[in-house]
């Protein structure tokens, strides 16, 4: 009778701890994930925009890779691991030159979260 007791109670120990450990998730959460330039012209400044993001999960989280769909956006975001209950940053700028008419950039960001795809998008307009 005692070794059941003690096999039930090492068994329920070790799901119990399988359990908790399942839970700890890195969970990222985007303030936005759109922004809109508006309407600018071929020869302005480029603009940018940081996408700010919080890690909700409870375990620390990584961006894995960071990467914008053309050459006319570039990318900047933070390398360091994200703790719980921390914030991050993604900044990014676009280049109009060269383009014209409506702009729809995809940035897609890869982490070790419970969601481990997101993408980000600008979107706007360039004038000649």
């Amino acid at each position: 009778m005692k070794t059941k007791s003690l096999v039930l109670l090492f068994a329920f120990v070790v799901l119990t701890v399988g359990i908790v450990n399942a839970q700890k998730n890195a969970i990222i959460k985007f303030d936005t994930t759109t922004y809109n330039f508006g309407k600018i012209h071929e020869d302005s400044e480029k603009p940018s925009f940081n996408f700010k993001f919080s890690n909700i999960g409870s375990d620390t989280l990584k961006l894995i890779n960071v990467k914008a769909g053309c050459s006319c956006t570039t990318l900047d975001w933070t390398k360091k691991s994200v703790l719980p209950g921390k914030e991050g940053n993604i900044k990014v700028q676009f280049d109009p030159k060269g383009k014209s008419g409506l702009i729809n950039k995809a940035i897609t960001v890869i982490s070790n979260a419970t969601e481990p795809v997101k993408v980000l998008v600008i979107i706007g307009e360039v004038i000649p």
